[in-house]
């Protein structure tokens, strides 16, 4: 499973995506980074006080610490998305089970304990329960989101399609 870092460079505005091939630190050299900067609409001669634009990203794909530009053709495929998608819910409902199971054996390993330390572990039992459930959450949202940007992606490619489709035919109809 790839190591994912991210640094935010409040000064530049910029973040930086870093991917790495495996869960070991390897040279920057063996590394895949996209730089993403923070770009805002130039503001038109007479506005006065114009709204906060929103907020659009642009970024740069460095390879090996080299940068450049990213590719104008990007290449989706929705179903490795939903493929990762389920690898997720995997990989949550396995920590799901595998906390539930040293938390079930810590509250069964409880009656030996002495009384203060009794209630420590009560309270720390609880709090892993709450962080695990926190992580079981965070990781089914990780996975619909990369259901929905799979639907998106597919829904935008069609509309795409049939708005080139469309434009060929008024072309044909133009009588060119």
């Amino acid at each position: 499973m790839p190591l994912v870092s991210r640094y935010w460079y409040p000064a530049r505005r910029c973040m930086t995506l870093r991917v790495w091939p495996d869960r070991r630190r390897v040279p920057a050299a063996l590394c895949t980074s996209i730089r993403l900067h923070r770009a805002r609409p130039r503001p038109q001669i007479g506005d006065v006080a114009p709204p906060k634009p929103p907020v659009s990203w642009t970024g740069e794909y460095l390879h090996g610490g080299l940068g450049g530009s990213v590719p104008k053709a990007v290449r989706v495929a929705p179903e490795d998305l939903m493929t990762s998608a389920s690898t997720v819910d995997a990989h949550a409902d396995t920590m799901r089970s595998a906390h539930a199971t040293a938390q079930a054996d810590i509250e069964a390993a409880h009656n030996g304990v002495p009384g203060g330390s009794a209630v420590a572990l009560t309270a720390a039992v609880t709090k892993w329960q709450a962080d695990s459930t926190a992580m079981f959450a965070q990781m089914v949202g990780h996975a619909e989101a990369l259901r929905d940007g799979a639907r998106v992606y597919v829904q935008v490619d069609e509309q795409g399609a049939a708005a080139i489709d469309s434009a060929s035919d008024d072309v044909v109809d133009l009588g060119l």
